[in-house]
């Protein structure tokens, strides 16, 4: 009897160590807006043509080391660890095939920019150590992506998104 009282108790501990809770916000707003959700670090934006992109903040290097992100089924996606900084956003390219997740982790930032995909109803102002994440077109094809700060695009501040 001690030993199933035992194992039960050892049970019930491992299992409440298994439970979490999670908040989420829904938005609701007018007709032909993006609908947004929030989930405590996490803002998923559905646009009007259905493209969904979710904007992610990640602890900056220091807090909360050892976060990993595990994404079960479905096809690898593209990381990318970009830089903004004045009139460049590197890397230039970005390869995905059509529908792959693609996540942009802005790793480096001076300055005030933006990450903008006109296609795909796409604006995101960088913050460094914030992800963005959406789906690639499911049209193959090139995409231009740049900072629509002032002159930041006329200054170089862009590059492709190649969907093949």
């Amino acid at each position: 009897m001690n030993k199933s009282l035992f194992l039960f108790a050892t049970l019930v501990l491992i299992g409440a160590g298994c439970t979490s809770t999670q908040t989420k916000d829904v938005q609701t707003t007018k007709e032909n807006e993006p609908t947004v959700e929030t989930n405590s670090n996490t803002q998923t934006v559905i646009t009007e043509n259905g493209v969904e992109a979710t904007f992610e903040t990640e602890p900056v290097k220091g807090e909360d080391e050892g976060i990993v992100d595990v994404v079960l089924g479905g096809p690898a996606g593209v990381n990318v660890d970009m830089e903004a900084s004045n009139f460049a956003l590197t890397p230039k390219t970005i390869s995905a095939a059509p529908g792959q997740k693609i996540k942009i982790t802005f790793t480096k930032n001076s300055g005030f920019h933006t990450f903008v995909i006109d296609e795909l109803d796409l604006k995101f102002a960088i913050k460094e150590g914030e992800a963005l994440t959406f789906s690639a077109p499911t049209t193959p094809g090139t995409y231009a992506f740049y900072c629509d700060v002032g002159s930041h695009k006329a200054n170089g501040m862009e590059g492709t998104l190649i969907v093949k």
